[in-house]
């Protein structure tokens, strides 16, 4: 028994633990006890003993006494003794031990210690991990010592320490202790730590300890100033903690709390009352609150209707129907009145720009809208859970058929983080979701990965169809900043004279609060060489006059200046004027001196709004040597920095044993063990609810749902419902289809040619920005996950798979089924109750849709049960995915704390803004921070910020922002950066660019910017080759096309033009790489796409401008696209954009457009375009030149053009250049490959080879003689025939092709050629025809190779052509399984048999129509009849008058319609002639199956009937008459008889068939047994013979290869023979790998024997392979021959194995020896005489006197050879038969069953231990130690 399985103490407990000196309570368990007995009541439990407990030792010793008593009189004693040291052990004597966990919840904490592993044994070492005694609760002096721990170490060691859960559990603790506890929890709430600090305030507010604070208030009565003090901090840090739990804890004792306030307005607590009333007031509206119900009110428009502290993060109803929400504008210039307004408009706007897409969704919906514009998904279904590292997700399933042309590569919808709002009742109840993983292919098909939220108990039902509407808007990364907000009090943001109220005053900005007056640091970063030694040492407050000194430009270096003394530095940046460069200074100035701002605080954090931008800066501050980084992410793509992701660099620590806390893996551990134990049972529940909506239920598994007297009466599911093995369906119905489910997605764009170039997306590119990824395993989650499921799918028997009774149907028939099912269980037509339990009372009278509509009621009913499970399990598994997370965030706060730089995106600082709380970054540096939304930044500002550093530029791309009015009206696209520099806080802007050529630069001054001058380097830039100018403007106007998107555009025209002006670029000679496509719009970018072939693009950047932010490359080509009727220009009448979009070229812009168009709409691109048209670079065409033919220029109109005029890049004029060949250059004008030296002559060889043949290759290939195709005689050496050859082959290495006869090793005469008559001749198959006559009486249709000569013959393909039982002939292949494949015959009164006659026949279940006036059978239509025919003559009339001559008991129907009278010679013609009897006066009988319906005299035909029944034959009784044998199935006279037959028919099938329970149970045993033989011989043959072997074996007794009995018996007996050749040949392997010492055989060469031995087995391996994947079955003469050649290869290994270990002996064999040896070899190789019995007894002769005339005996090599072979088998088990042939008994050496030796057939093994007949055992053999068991049949004499 084992300790660990028990719940002791699980449940009510009574009593309390009264600490380590002793122990006495009651305690009652609900679960079981000690080794699974139930222990309704009572028990005593005592323990005593003493402890001690050192924790500056990490040690813990206890030792005890323990006594258990239960009722009944059981009992247990015994002494535990443990101790951990470092670690746990424990040694258990004379009982129970068992170390073991403390309980994981609280009431198990309370309850009492739970086992661990252990057992009942006197000396039994287990494996607990904890001691079982109680531990001391801890006191003052530990408790002060850890109040020195951050809050979050603290918190985590409050949750795991045993000695706190033991204070926790007392009533009446020490005053000193109860106070320092309850000020370190208030320390610890404090922090950000969720889920372990709800853990930890759920237990303190349930333990004992939390309700005796009342009682001890009572009680108290402080009267000293000591005392008193004491007593305020006790009371101030409880109340702190009484707040904290109202807010983060779904439900709180308010009794206590309510007791606890009380107790507070007691005389005594008079002076602690002026401390603390306001929080006492405070906590009492908490919990006023928290016990009413929130009602949302909207008072006024001018001042905020509530408090946006008090306001969910997630959408409420009232926020998705109010139309008018609360907002207020974006003071952009002016001040702040105070921090909560400022905190207030931030935070509503932000929540805004994600609700408001829902609220217009929602609305929509309502109204019934279709817009593509509107984010709306209908048909959504809840699919099964899958676990992740991050908590429960689910996949969903949306409708498709609506969105076909969305191009989910480029849209924006649906990306990772993105919210979801479904509902299924009109938006009256609202689910939220956000989007966890998507990709296109999966969209394509409507499927989804969420995450639903947990922050409320939501109930998710499967069976539910939603409707869903999204909010593109990133809310993932809002909520965070939302929740920042909600909590930023006024001590807690940084910088608020600037940020609040900014324009105040023009003063300049204060230094960093960490330098001195008198700091000093090393600029040398930024000086001149010969100047290094003066910038070592600099004061930093004052150091103007270095300017000169330094390598920086007058702006740059005012930058520098004004970022390191001040502590809140802007840096305006226009493009190209080294933004990044200044910051990496800025950086390394700082890294250089962190001696002097990193004393106490911490690192410097780096933020940017792309990865890509992180990861340049990063890779910066690489480059001068600061290897101290940490990259917070793992979405980097840049080798060099992320080798210091966050994930690498943990996993470094861990191999370099770096110092982390103890508890943080322990609880790793212990968390992950509870979310695996979770995980298991989620993915089972999962499984269930998958498998009930694809296949059918068993009845066991409907148990739950469905009455007990209806599963007992439920045999099988599926015949129930219509679709099992007894259903059929008339094939000529045609197959239904749903065309709604095959609809295919039309992808408008996407090109699936490996010619197209790659390309990103743009949902691609947003995705990748959004995505955090701090867990890198997050997708493996997800696969793993899915595996765990595909596993318990096998394990689970729940459902009635198709394969168990699809067997025997056809294709067609199996497909149709198929879709049936499938069609039935996706309807979700169901019964209501009512009309369910009137179903439930006679489910055998429903029709075919009632029982499926039931069965739908059952599974749904059954789904719910499950979801259920899965709810209450998520609940769990969720919180410990917190715990997980936080616990993560602790490891990572270790590792960043010692670093000196820290990077992330600003979206992942938003998300781990508790984590950067306690890393306390002391200097913030934020790169594009004109791009980011101010809420983003501001959340990420912690206290300890001393030095905040923006870097970025406003007049380039704006912050995003979803909902364009906020932007517009509200003014939320404005960023921190933009505002303060509007509101006149200090600011530095770059004014030298040293990117843009002049001309380009001048498109942005004066026109955007002010002052930007030119460095001199760019002046120097070179004009583009074959183009007029490095700057044009090509203005159009074709119309643009709209997508179905609707919210993205594209320009046909423009894209050709792009592409086409790219290809003439980069045929000018420039490097692809130098080349950039931007593109306004997405949609554009995947029409340029199309466009784009690897053959000449590839390499060539394409994007859009937004994504090209902060970019740049030689030459970019632009494509505007707007241009429409309406004149609208969209985004493009923005300065930001079109600041980014001209200036991303160093030396040419190419800009196409409709420019007429955008100067009506933008005065920005009026004044553009004016200086553009100044200078002559405005055109409808495009000037172009030939760099070759300079006076050779032509203006481009149109994307044709440029093929036509510049075919190849230069002018039309053919090249006329002499190749080294001789021939001219056939290409146009052409500037690539000017030297020709990649060009490839495609003019005809003019070379001849030296037999004057022409080459026939082209100029530009090789030739020469060795390459000339040219056909000749040539004359073959040594047989001289002629032979074509080509010219260049050599005829001394040819193989001659003339066919000549050669004599085969069989005696046959065959055509082979000519240079096979000189290899080995038996490898040549032999066509003879066979002659031999089969014991079918067919001869052989094989020929002499086939039959291996007349040993091994084929199948025979004549057809069988028996009678059968049924009546029917058989069709199958002589020597086949007798299967009739006939249609069944079987046909009553109710209906027909419609199957084929081989199937299982199902008997009819309507009652017998036998009846007449005289008497009536009672049984069912196919049991026997209860009544015997009526002898009583039928009493109707003939049309011609006469009475019938038929029978009462027969219907009128059936009676002959023939008169006695009137048709005498008709009537009596069979029994007078035919059966030769003499007529009576009884009636007569018609034979309706019969053809010729013959009449027959009643009494004789009753008396055949008769007769025929008595013998009991399986057949159908038939027609007398011998020219007819008509078995007799519908005449209703013999009924009874007939029945019977067909009854002992559908046995006799059934036995032929095979039962499908015996074929599978047969077939399963011979798996396992083959399995265990292999597993015994372990590593005896290469693990990949196994695995092949096993597969092959697998296969061929799958359910559909194995289709009857005699197929699976020659399926076995192939198997057996297999294992046997592959041990021969495992055999014949070792002896011919042994050193010859002398060949002693003569004219037998032992290598000879081992080649034939070898193609011997091969060839008869591979016929049996051939005839285990084969449907055929062996016939009974094949598997007779199939025996004869396993064993007669079994000789030709021994044989050849015994003279090879004689020449490894070094031993002479005797001529007469020789001779026998010759005479065995050729009787075991003859083809014509097959090794029959008769000829292994000759055989076995010829051995005898072989072993008279040598000694074949094993030698001590030969012994220790087997031996090695056979290697860790043990002493003992060898053994020898009476005749001394020696075998081994493997695994235990114990004879537990008879066998045969191979050598003589004598009895070997035995029964029960005893060995039979005189087998002894082989003591030669022993000494080696070997491994498995061998037959090998050596002669010991």
């Amino acid at each position: 028994m084992n300790l660990g399985s028990s719940n002791f103490g699980r449940g009510e407990t009574r009593g309390r633990r009264a600490g380590r000196d002793g122990l006495r309570g009651r305690a009652q368990s609900s679960e079981g006890g000690y080794g699974g007995n139930r222990q309704e009541s009572g028990g005593s439990f005592l323990n005593t003993g003493r402890g001690t407990f050192s924790e500056e030792q990490n040690s813990y010793h206890v030792r005890g006494r323990g006594r258990w008593r239960g009722e009944g009189g059981q009992g247990w004693r015994g002494e535990e003794r443990g101790g951990r040291r470092g670690g746990e052990r424990g040694v258990g004597r004379g009982g129970v031990r068992g170390g073991g966990r403390w309980g994981e919840t609280p009431e198990e904490r309370r309850g009492g210690k739970r086992g661990g592993r252990g057992g009942w044994s006197g000396d039994r070492r287990g494996g607990g991990s904890r001691d079982e005694e109680e531990a001391k609760p801890v006191g003052e002096k530990l408790l002060k010592e850890k109040m020195n721990l951050i809050p979050s170490d603290l918190l985590c060691w409050l949750r795991s320490d045993r000695g706190v859960e033991a204070l926790f559990a007392q009533s009446d603790p020490n005053e000193k202790g109860r106070r320092m506890l309850v000020l370190a929890i208030d320390k610890v709430v404090r922090g950000p730590s969720e889920a372990i600090l709800c853990d930890v305030l759920e237990r303190f507010q349930q333990s004992t300890f939390f309700a005796s604070i009342p009682t001890f208030l009572l009680t108290a009565n402080p009267t000293s100033v000591g005392e008193q003090n004491n007593m305020s901090e006790f009371v101030v840090a409880l109340l702190h903690i009484l707040q904290i739990s109202v807010q983060y804890l779904p439900t709180i004792p308010f009794k206590t709390f309510e007791a606890i306030l009380t107790c507070l307005g007691l005389p005594q607590y008079v002076v602690v009352r002026r401390i603390v009333e306001p929080s006492v007031s405070e906590l009492k509206e908490m919990i006023a609150k928290k016990k009413a119900v929130p009602i949302v009110e909207h008072n006024s428009q001018t001042s905020p209707p509530e408090d946006f502290h008090d306001i969910s993060i997630f959408p409420t109803i009232y926020d998705l129907n109010n139309q008018e929400p609360f907002l207020r504008k974006n003071i952009t210039k002016g001040r702040y009145p105070d921090l909560e307004t400022y905190l207030d408009i931030n935070f509503r706007l932000l929540r805004e720009d994600i609700i408001k897409p829902l609220r217009d969704g929602i609305t929509a919906c309502k109204k019934g809208s279709n817009s593509h514009d509107l984010q709306i998904y209908e048909n959504v279904q809840i699919q099964t859970p899958e676990c992740t590292n991050q908590g429960i997700s689910h996949q969903i399933q949306f409708d498709v058929r609506k969105l076909k042309k969305i191009q989910w590569e480029n849209c924006k919808r649906l990306i990772h983080g993105s919210l979801l709002c479904l509902s299924s009742d009109n938006f009256k109840t609202l689910l939220f979701a956000t989007v966890a993983e998507s990709e296109p292919k999966q969209l394509r098909k409507g499927l989804l990965t969420v995450f639903f939220n947990t922050e409320k108990d939501v109930q998710l039902n499967g069976m539910t169809k939603y409707v869903m509407v999204e909010s593109p808007s990133f809310f993932e990364a809002h909520r965070y900043v939302l929740k920042v907000l909600q909590g930023i009090r006024q001590d807690d943001l940084p910088f608020q004279s600037y940020i609040l109220n900014s324009g105040t005053s023009a003063e300049d900005t204060k230094p960093p609060k960490y330098l001195k007056t008198r700091s000093v640091y090393d600029l040398s970063a930024i000086m001149k060489g010969h100047f290094m030694e003066r910038g070592k040492s600099v004061p930093v407050k004052d150091f103007r006059n270095m300017r000169d000194l330094t390598t920086l430009d007058d702006s740059q270096f005012d930058a520098v200046r004004h970022a390191l003394t001040s502590e809140l530095s802007i840096i305006q940046g226009p493009p190209g004027t080294g933004k990044t460069f200044i910051g990496l200074k800025i950086a390394e100035i700082l890294l250089a001196n962190h001696k002097v701002w990193n004393t106490r605080v911490g690192p410097i954090l780096v933020m940017c709004y792309t990865n890509h931008a992180l990861d340049q800066f990063l890779e910066g501050i690489l480059d001068f040597n600061e290897k101290s980084i940490l990259r917070i992410g793992s979405m980097s793509k840049n080798e060099n920095v992320s080798q210091y992701s966050l994930s690498n660099v943990k996993q470094q620590w861990q191999r370099e044993h770096r110092n982390m806390p103890n508890y943080i893996y322990r609880d790793l551990k212990e968390v992950k063990k509870k979310q695996e134990d979770l995980e298991k049972q989620i993915l089972e529940a999962s499984v269930r609810i998958q498998v009930a909506h694809e296949h059918i239920l068993k009845p066991s598994e409907l148990a739950s749902v469905c009455p007990q007297n209806i599963l007992s009466s439920l045999d099988d599911v599926s015949d129930w419902l219509g679709v099992g093995v007894w259903n059929y369906y008339d094939e000529t119905v045609q197959d239904e289809t749903d065309d709604e489910g095959n609809d295919q997605v039309e992808e408008e764009f996407t090109n699936s040619d490996d010619d197209v170039i790659n390309l990103q997306g743009e949902a691609y590119i947003e995705d990748e920005k959004r995505k955090l990824d701090i867990d890198p395993d997050a997708l493996d989650f997800l696969k793993a996950s899915q595996q765990k499921k595909n596993q318990i799918k096998k394990t689970l028997d729940i459902c009635e798979t198709e394969e168990q009774w699809q067997v025997s149907m056809s294709k067609k028939e199996k497909r149709r089924r198929n879709d049936m099912i499938s069609k039935q269980l996706n309807n979700s037509t169901c019964v209501n109750m009512e009309r369910r339990a009137a179903m439930e009372r006679d489910i055998s009278s429903l029709n075919f849709d009632e029982c499926w509509k039931l069965y739908r009621t059952w599974r749904n009913e059954y789904t719910q049960l499950w979801w259920r499970k899965i709810q209450s399990l998520s609940i769990e598994y969720n919180k410990y995915s917190k715990m997980r997370q936080e616990l993560r965030n602790k490891e990572s706060i270790h590792v960043m704390n010692n670093v000196k730089v820290i990077g992330m995106t600003t979206t992942g600082a938003s998300r781990l803004h508790s984590v950067i709380t306690e890393v306390n970054p002391s200097i913030v540096i934020i790169e594009e921070a004109a791009e980011v939304l101010e809420a983003h930044i501001v959340a990420n500002l912690t206290t300890s910020c001393q030095h905040l550093i923006l870097i970025g530029d406003h007049k380039q791309l704006k912050p995003s922002v979803t909902v364009y009015d906020l932007s517009r009206k509200y003014k939320l696209n404005v960023s921190l950066f933009e505002r303060l520099i509007n509101n006149g806080v200090k600011h530095k802007q770059l004014n030298l660019q040293h990117r843009m050529l002049p001309a380009i630069s001048k498109l942005l001054v004066p026109h955007i910017y002010e002052d930007l001058k030119d460095h001199p380097d760019v002046e120097s830039y070179p004009k583009i080759k074959g183009i007029g100018s490095n700057m044009f403007f090509i203005s159009h106007a074709n119309d643009e096309n709209t997508l179905h998107d609707g919210k993205t555009k594209q320009n046909d025209y423009e894209a050709k033009y792009v592409v086409a002006l790219c290809t003439h670029l980069i045929k000018q000679g420039y490097d692809k790489t130098k080349i950039t496509i931007l593109t306004t719009y997405s949609g554009q970018q995947l029409a340029i796409r199309k466009r784009m072939f690897k053959t000449m693009s590839e390499g060539v950047a394409l994007s859009t401008v937004d994504n090209f932010q902060g970019e740049e490359n030689d030459i970019i080509l632009l494509s505007l696209v707007r241009s429409n009727q309406e004149e609208a220009i969209g985004f493009l009448s923005t300065e930001n954009r079109v600041c980014v979009a001209l200036s991303r070229a160093r030396h040419a812009l190419y800009c196409i457009g409709n420019f007429t168009q955008l100067c009506s709409k933008s005065e920005t691109w009026e004044k553009i375009i004016g200086y553009v048209h100044q200078n002559n670079m405005l055109g409808n065409n495009l000037p172009l030149y030939c760099q070759l033919h300079t006076e050779y220029k032509e203006d481009v109109s149109g994307p044709e053009d440029f093929v036509e005029k510049f075919p190849e890049g230069g002018c039309t004029r053919l090249c006329d250049a002499r190749l080294d060949c001789g021939h001219t250059c056939q290409m146009k004008c052409h500037v690539l490959d000017d030297e020709h030296k990649v060009y490839k002559c495609q003019k005809p060889c003019q070379r001849m080879c030296s037999k004057e043949h022409k080459c026939r290759k082209k100029c530009f290939e090789k030739c020469g003689d060795g390459s000339c195709g040219h056909s000749v005689d040539k004359i073959i050496p040594g047989c001289e025939h002629i032979q074509k050859m080509k010219c260049r082959e050599d005829e001394n290495w040819a193989l001659c092709q003339t066919p000549v006869s050669a004599d085969l090793p069989c005696g046959h005469k065959e055509l082979v050629k000519c240079h096979q008559q000189f290899s080995d001749l038996k490898e040549i198959r032999c066509k003879e025809k066979c002659k031999v006559e089969l014991e079918c009486g067919h001869m052989c249709s094989g020929d002499c190779y086939g039959c291996s000569g007349t040993r091994l013959h084929k199948v025979c393909p004549k057809k069988c052509e028996k009678l059968l039982v049924c009546g029917h002939t058989c069709k199958q292949k002589c020597g086949q399984q007798c299967i009739c494949t006939a249609r069944c015959e079987t046909k009553c009164k109710h209906n027909k048999c419609k199957k084929n006659c081989s199937e299982p026949c199902a008997p009819c279940k309507e009652p017998c129509t036998r009846i007449c006036k005289h008497q009536t059978c009672s049984n069912l239509c196919s049991e026997p009849c209860s009544i015997q025919p009526c002898t009583r003559p039928c009493k109707e009339t003939l049309p011609c008058g006469h009475n019938c001559i038929g029978l009462c008991g027969d219907h009128h129907k059936e009676c002959p319609k023939k008169c006695r009278i009137c048709d005498k010679e008709e009537v009596e013609e069979v029994t007078r002639k035919v059966l030769f009897l003499d007529i009576d006066e009884s009636g007569f009988v018609e034979l309706v199956d019969c053809r010729q319906r013959h009449i027959i005299q009643a009494s004789t035909m009753d008396e055949i009937v008769d007769n025929e029944e008595k013998k009991e034959n399986v057949q159908l009784i038939s027609c007398p008459v011998l020219s007819c044998r008509t078995p007799i199935r519908r005449t209703m006279r013999y009924h009874s008889v007939i029945n019977k037959c067909l009854t002992s028919i559908e046995l006799a099938k059934s036995k032929m068939r095979g039962e499908e329970k015996h074929l599978t149970e047969k077939t399963k045993t011979i798996e396992k047994k083959v399995t265990l033989k292999f597993n015994c011989a372990r590593d005896k043959y290469p693990k990949n013979d196994k695995d092949t072997f096993l597969k092959t074996v697998g296969q061929a007794l799958a359910k559909k290869n194995v289709s009857n009995v005699q197929n699976l018996y020659s399926k076995e007996h192939c198997i057996e023979h297999l294992m046997t050749i592959c041990k021969n040949e495992l055999m014949a392997t070792i002896f011919a790998g042994m050193k010859i010492l002398k060949v002693v055989t003569g004219d037998f060469k032992t290598d000879a024997m081992f080649k034939e031995l070898k193609q011997e087995s091969s060839k008869l391996k591979t016929f049996i392979l051939e005839t285990l994947t084969s449907k055929e079955s062996l016939t009974r003469q094949q598997m007779k021959e199939l025996t004869n050649e396993v064993t007669r290869v079994g000789h030709l290994t021994q044989l050849a194995c015994k003279v090879r270990s004689k020449e490894a002996k070094n031993l002479s064999i005797k001529k007469e020896a020789s001779k026998l040896i010759g005479k065995m070899w050729e009787m075991l190789t003859d083809l014509f005489c097959p090794f029959t019995v008769a000829e292994e007894n000759k055989y076995r002769n010829l051995k005898t006197k072989l072993g008279q005339v040598l000694d074949l005996g094993l030698s001590e090599v030969e012994r220790r050879q087997i031996l090695h072979a056979m290697k860790d088998l043990h002493q003992g088990n060898w053994f020898k038969c009476s005749n001394g042939h020696v075998y081994a008994i493997g695994e235990c050496a114990e004879a537990l069953e008879t066998s045969k030796c191979p050598e003589c057939k004598e009895s070997v093994g035995g029964v029960n231990r005893r060995h039979v007949g005189t087998s002894s055992q082989a003591l030669e053999m022993d000494g080696d130690v070997t491994q498995q068991a061998a037959w090998w049949g050596l002669n010991e004499d």
